[in-house]
């Protein structure tokens, strides 16, 4: 019936013609007509209509095909804004499932975050003095995610690399970090780590759990856009109404602006139409555009308009209606709500009382006159509020009620409109003050007794004091039960509210302006300005975030005259606030001051222990924690925490034994996780994977913290398969978390998948623009694919970002040495080392740049060095095992290579060095064995296959040394230095016009390399060219320079003048060679370019006899070597 009686009042609407029509006719404008507006405003005072009117817009959206939903001051968040639009839209059969799910969420991992640490302690003071207990929010965490592992190890410990990758390590269990220990300076590494997010991995899986907790419109929003998207495409139109304002607007505005006029969250559907109802017009600010904007003033009821609406109602007696005009003003809320209730007669009533009091005279039973007065005294009701607001008589008037025309009904409960309340409220406080005390305080002593109820209902063993605030339904109650105390004795209920805001304070925001605006609304209503103030300021003063809460504990440490008990709360919340927001000194200072006041305040010694950690400070960290477990306060967290500091502190047992009595206690996905991580870094990755197989099991699998550490005990048991699943899943739980990418990319990178290796870093910096980590790990893989412009770029913005990066500094050499820019790379590799003195890494490339200058000595004094630092860098023994080949000592190069192997077997790079200085001396059974297990492993491996080629060409078995040599062309065509040895095999056969392309290739490539010109002007040689003496002279500097020994210096000049035909220096130089240390590789080099000469079509019939002279010599010399 009610919904009928609507029906026929929304179809009899009269007046506000002009903003109908401008609604109406919109809908005839597609979005993309410059016509079109986005956004109706309607403002104007209270009680002129702006409800009713967007009532008619709603049903006129509708009657157009759109689907609605309507946001009111109930909305007190912008998370609950869009579960309003939500839930609407689903009863009209659209849900917006992905966000509903995301909200569930939310909501899920809200709670596990407020109930953290519920049972740390209670606030000091006797229960039931006014003081409840303290709930804590945010739980003792700070995870941000874990480091990745750097390339260049440094030789940092084991414990500051963990701390360094905790960052804000409240969970302390970041995967990472037993990668980064020994790789970066850890100081460096804390300094990396964004400290911003705060205090909430304890209880959540996931990054992405802690961002949805802390950054809710950040990750609601974008889900909320998406299903809106989808939702779009089901209907014309999709229109979303904002009604009272004036009262949503300070919390819903920027978001409502940022959702519509830019791409922070996505797109919102083209066909959307939002129409907001307040009492401000739009900020201009921050609404400066009128293009696709309308905003339109509602003023009072022209007389025309009001008589209008009278005879709509069916009035027509003059002189009723001429009353109904005087006493409503016009104003639109009246004029309406007394056409609905005409007197009796006309003339009925006293002219010059208040309309409300008119209107009441014309409730002809007294029983209804009174229950409507009454319940106007609660803001909102329902039926039970109803009951003990009236009269046992009206009891059952409720349904009556809910019919009047001033009272909005929503899901069962009633408003009155904010005019009529406001008005009926000063008649009956004016009437009787006693009696408005008495009725005040019954509505407050059946709050209470509601509250009771649901503390009885909490199970055994619960702090009632603590988690009564964590319930909705009890802090609605307390808030209702509040509003009454103040209007039944200002004064006297004032200081229990003001206590009560710090509670607020800590269950969450949107509570927190709850509890400012139902002070504020008291105020009002009990006409109580230091009630009202005291709401207002509260207001002014919590802004959002945790810097809102910080604000109102100091703004009541400051003026609401706390007790002490209320002090070391206000203390503690703004420690808790402040070390939240990284203000860590300020934090401490604050939990300080809470324990001077009161020495055995527990959470307070929670929340210092957790900053102390993001200070590094682990043994104060430690006490605070074994202060928290003496006084018996959830042990188990107490016991996981101090777990955490004694891992940082490389207590390894201690940390043990503390995290298996919290798995007994509380076998949590988190307590299993962090047992795993202190068995992971303590160097028992296989004995780990179990722990974070139960953290799993306890998380059904929505865990990506767990999932990333086991990656990493797979990829430090060389399991990179398992690594890469557990990595892909942990995305999958937590699509946003940058530092998984990251590490993905880590691992691709290793596996030289260097394109999906940039993709992932290319994709974590999409979600963090300013993560310099991501920069320099794209960085280097950038390098690794040559691609040397993007890489410096990436380089130099991580050091923009972190100048002080020692780790980086080395990259950058790199990066330059690759680019042929020695000086500049030297320079970078000496500010790294500079930045850390026993950095190896850099210390290894600063060798390699002393190689390049020809400083052999030098180079390899470099490589010792780095090693002595860090004996297990692989890389630099292959260096280093290459320079002590080109210094011919070859014992030293073997020895390199086998250390390598023994430390990695599985390294390539070390097997196919090994190979090449087995070739060098003529072990060449051995070098195929090396050669061919690297190619048993890597088919494709170009090195592999070009070293075999040379091998078997020594041997003289071309024809497959040219099939090795294509082969390994195929698999790395950018390789140019293939073509020379593919080159030199096709001149050893005579085929000179099939090795002209390759020697030009190779030329191309290494236009500066003496041994690549050698092969040019030689093949010109012996196609019947003659190259001018002085380009001979210039490829034999060229190649003399490039020799690292005395016999190479030799053999260059002998192949040089025999090429030349300069006999006289070429016996000299035989002769030289004869005595020199020579070697089975050198030898055999001679013998094939003498072997060319002797085949050449050009050489002359003179010459011919000294040349098999010549092999003759070099035939006997190679017999002389030892072990060939």
């Amino acid at each position: 019936m009610q919904d009928l009686i609507r029906d026929r009042r929304r179809s009899g609407f009269v007046g506000r013609q002009r903003e109908i029509t401008a609604y109406r006719d919109n809908f005839r404008c597609p979005p993309e007509d410059p016509a079109h507006r986005f956004l109706f405003h309607f403002h104007g005072v209270a009680g002129v209509g702006k409800t009713s009117l967007l009532r008619r817009l709603l049903q006129l959206a509708g009657e157009q095909g759109a689907l609605t939903a309507q946001v009111d001051e109930s909305a007190v968040s912008v998370p609950e804004a869009m579960e309003a639009i939500s839930t609407q839209l689903a009863r009209q059969g659209h849900p917006l499932k992905g966000f509903d799910r995301l909200l569930q969420r939310y909501r899920q991992r809200r709670h596990e975050a407020d109930s953290v640490v519920a049972t740390l302690d209670a606030a000091p003071g006797p229960p039931g003095a006014g003081t409840p207990g303290v709930p804590h929010q945010g739980g003792p965490v700070d995870a941000a995610g874990p480091v990745p592992a750097a390339q260049a190890p440094a030789a940092a410990s084991p414990a500051a690399g963990i701390a360094a990758q905790a960052g804000l390590a409240g969970l302390g269990l970041v995967p990472g970090l037993g990668a980064v220990a020994g790789a970066m300076d850890p100081q460096q590494v804390a300094q990396s780590l964004d400290r911003w997010r705060a205090a909430l991995s304890t209880r959540l899986r996931s990054h992405d759990d802690v961002q949805l907790v802390l950054s809710p419109l950040q990750a609601l929003t974008p889900a909320f856009l998406e299903d809106l998207r989808g939702v779009g495409t089901a209907a014309p139109w999709l229109t979303l109404f904002f009604d009272t304002y004036e009262r949503t607007g300070p919390v819903l505005d920027a978001w409502l602006c940022d959702v519509m006029t830019s791409d922070r969250y996505g797109a919102l559907p083209a066909n959307v139409v939002v129409t907001r109802a307040g009492q401000q017009r739009l900020d201009p600010a921050r609404w400066p555009a009128g293009d696709f904007a309308a905003e339109l003033e509602l003023e009072l009821f022209t007389e025309e308009e009001a008589r209008a609406l009278i005879a709509a109602r069916g009035i027509a007696d003059a002189r009723v209606v001429d009353e109904i005009l005087h006493l409503s003003g016009r104003l639109p809320v009246l004029t309406s709500m007394l056409a609905e209730t005409p007197p009796v007669r006309p003339g009925g009533g006293d002219p010059s009382g208040t309309a409300v009091e008119r209107f009441l005279k014309w409730v002809a039973d007294p029983v209804q006159k009174a229950a409507a007065q009454a319940a106007a005294l609660p803001p909102s009701l329902d039926e039970d509020v109803f009951r003990v607001a009236v009269a046992p008589a009206a009891a059952g008037l409720y349904g009556w009620l809910r019919a009047l025309p001033f009272v909005s009904d929503e899901a069962g409960r009633v408003q009155y409109h904010g005019v009529v309340r406001s008005a009926m409220l000063r008649v009956q406080r004016a009437r009787s003050p006693q009696r408005w005390r008495e009725q005040h305080r019954a509505l407050a002593a059946a709050h209470a007794g509601w509250c009771a109820e649901l503390e009885a209902s909490l199970p055994a063993g619960t702090d009632v004091r603590e988690e009564r605030w964590l319930d909705e339904r009890w802090f609605g109650h307390r808030r209702n039960e509040t509003y009454h105390l103040l209007c039944a004795d200002p004064q006297g209920a004032l200081p229990r509210a003001r206590r009560d805001a710090l509670q607020a304070a800590d269950v969450g925001p949107a509570e927190t302006r709850r509890w400012a605006q139902t002070m504020e609304q008291a105020g009002t209503d009990a006409d109580s300005e230091p009630v009202r103030d005291w709401g207002r300021r509260l207001l002014a003063v919590r802004g959002e975030g945790p810097r809102g809460v910080v604000e109102v504990c100091t703004f009541l440490l400051r003026e609401a005259e706390l007790t002490d008990p209320e002090r070391v709360l206000a203390y503690t919340l703004r420690g808790r606030e402040r070390r939240n927001a990284d203000e860590l000194d300020a934090s401490i200072a604050d939990f300080d001051r809470a324990l001077a006041l009161d020495p055995a305040f527990t959470r307070a010694y929670a929340g210092r222990g957790q900053a102390y950690v993001l200070l590094d400070r682990y043994a104060e960290a430690d006490a605070d924690f074994t202060r928290c477990i003496e006084a018996g306060s959830d042990r188990a967290w107490s016991l996981t925490h101090r777990g955490r500091a004694r891992l940082y502190l490389e207590r390894y047992d201690d940390a043990r034994a503390d995290l298996d009595q919290a798995v007994e206690l509380d076998p949590s996905p988190m307590s299993w996780a962090m047992r795993g991580e202190v068995q992971r870094v303590a160097g028992a990755p296989e004995q780990a994977i179990p722990d974070f197989d139960r953290a799993l099991e306890a998380a059904e699998g929505d865990y990506a913290y767990a999932y990333a550490s086991r990656a990493q005990c797979h990829a430090a048991l060389g399991r990179p398969a398992e690594a890469l699943t557990d990595l892909n899943r942990a995305l999958t739980v937590d699509p946003q978390w940058d530092w998984c990418w990251v590490e993905r990319g880590r691992l691709h990178q290793d596996a030289e998948r260097f394109e999906a290796a940039v993709a992932d870093y290319t994709r974590a910096l999409e979600l963090s623009p300013d993560y310099d980590w991501a920069y320099a790990n794209r960085g280097e893989s950038y390098r690794r694919l040559n691609r040397l412009d993007e890489a410096l770029a990436d380089v130099d913005r991580a050091l923009e970002l972190k100048p002080e990066w020692s780790w980086c500094w080395g990259e950058r050499g790199e990066v330059h040495r690759l680019a042929g820019r020695i000086e500049e790379a030297l320079a970078n590799f000496d500010r790294a080392v500079e930045l850390e003195h026993d950095y190896a890494w850099a210390i290894a490339g600063r060798g390699q740049c002393l190689a390049a200058q020809r400083q052999v000595d030098a180079a390899l004094a470099e490589f010792t060095r780095a090693l002595e630092i860090d004996p297990r860098l692989t890389w630099v023994l292959e260096t280093r095992g290459v320079f002590y080949r080109m210094a011919d000592r070859f014992d030293d190069s073997l020895a390199d290579y086998a250390r390598a192997l023994e430390i990695d077997a599985t390294r390539r790079w070390a097997r196919i060095g090994r190979a090449r200085t087995l070739g060098h001396i003529g072990r060449t059974a051995e070098a195929y064995a090396e050669v061919d297990a690297v190619l048993a492993r890597w088919p494709d491996h170009a090195d592999g296959l070009s070293l075999k080629g040379r091998l078997l060409s020594l041997d003289g078995r071309h024809e497959e040394a040219l099939a090795a040599f294509g082969a390994a062309l195929l698999a790395d065509p950018d390789d140019t230095s293939l073509h020379g040895d593919k080159a030199e095999t096709l001149m050893e056969l005579g085929r000179y016009e099939e090795a002209r392309p390759h020697v030009a290739a190779a030329l191309a490539a290494s236009p500066e390399d003496g041994f690549t010109q050698f092969d040019e002007v030689l093949l010109e040689r012996l196609t019947g060219g003659s190259p001018p003496a002085g380009r001979w002279a210039a490829v034999e500097a060229a190649m003399l320079a490039d020799s690292v020994t005395d016999a190479d210096r030799v053999e260059v000049r002998l192949m040089c003048r025999a090429a030349t035909g300069d006999w006289a220096a070429a016996d000299a130089a035989l002769a030289e060679l004869a005595t020199a240390k020579t070697y089975w590789l050198l030898l055999k080099d001679v013998r094939a370019l003498l072997s060319m000469l002797a085949a050449a079509p050009v050489t002359s019939a003179a010459d011919r006899p000294r040349i098999e002279g010549y092999l003759r010599t070099i035939d006997d010399l190679l017999r002389e070597l030892p072990g060939v």
